[in-house]
């Protein structure tokens, strides 16, 4: 069994408000997710600060979830945006439980940045290799 990730240390100098703010900017930011805060994300953000859980897990949920629902096969139909901060919380305590290691979350955050780039790639490869699915 893998130890838990050991190495997601809350700063104890983090300011609430600064914590607060960067988990509902990137939250707000992120493909998949609607861009819109809610009072709910609001309090979820807060409740996070108060349990002390570090921001980097926090953003690390955020872009895994985003990369889960990006990277779909391409003739699925499309998700609707995820709705609420509290969809990654199953994910944050998923990569809690495992030794997850942080250059693959850099990793998914990466391929979240690049994502329309690398999706348009594959359509375009698709749409020559299979030309009557892509009309």
């Amino acid at each position: 069994m893998n130890e838990p990730a050991v190495w997601w240390d809350f700063d104890p100098a983090t300011i609430r408000g600064e914590y607060v703010w960067s988990v509902l900017e990137m939250y707000a930011q992120t493909p998949t997710f609607t861009g819109r805060v809610r009072r709910e994300d609001r309090r979820l953000a807060h409740r996070l600060y108060q349990s002390k859980i570090p921001l980097r897990l926090v953003e690390a949920s955020i872009s895994l979830a985003a990369v889960r629902r990006i990277y779909r096969p391409l003739d699925a139909a499309p998700l609707s945006p995820a709705r609420s901060l509290h969809y990654i919380l199953p994910i944050l305590d998923e990569i809690r439980q495992r030794a997850i290691d942080p250059e693959y979350l850099d990793y998914v955050e990466w391929k979240v940045r690049n994502a329309d780039r690398e999706l348009e790639r594959a359509r375009v490869i698709l749409a020559r290799r299979h030309p009557s699915t892509f009309r």
